[in-house]
């Protein structure tokens, strides 16, 4: 809850919409955040390396949760958000562990981690949806 970067969302929404924190606000309990883990079993540090190699400089912890959030806040994601699961009444669907098992966040490679890590900042996500595709 209190890690610095992390990527926060409300637990429900009706439009993906994933934000980076690098204040260390703490979310209410309506709120989901992810961070990054201690190094468990090496996969932090592989996919730490495979980033930096595609962005030709080392690669942070900003780094890592600015390119996955390119990918938590696509077309993509929203298709499998509410692709076979119900809403609630109000039309709201929830951001669960299952659901963001399902949303594909590849490995970098030099030809998408660069636009993807530049556009994470952007307004106009539509840009961002088309180098994603």
């Amino acid at each position: 809850m209190f890690a610095r970067p992390k990527v926060i969302s409300p637990r429900l929404v009706k439009q993906v919409r994933f934000s980076f924190d690098s204040q260390g606000i703490v979310p209410q309990d309506s709120c989901i955040c992810l961070g990054l883990q201690s190094e468990v079993g090496g996969h932090v540090s592989a996919f730490r390396k495979k980033l930096g190699a595609a962005l030709h400089r080392n690669a942070g912890s900003t780094d890592i949760l600015c390119y996955c959030l390119g990918f938590l806040n696509s077309d993509d994601a929203q298709r499998r958000l509410v692709a076979g699961r119900r809403p609630t009444p109000k039309g709201f669907y929830a951001i669960t562990e299952d659901y963001l098992r399902e949303v594909p966040i590849p490995f970098p490679d030099p030809r998408t981690a660069r636009s993807v890590v530049g556009f994470v900042n952007l307004e106009k996500p539509s840009k961002l949806n088309a180098v994603l595709e």
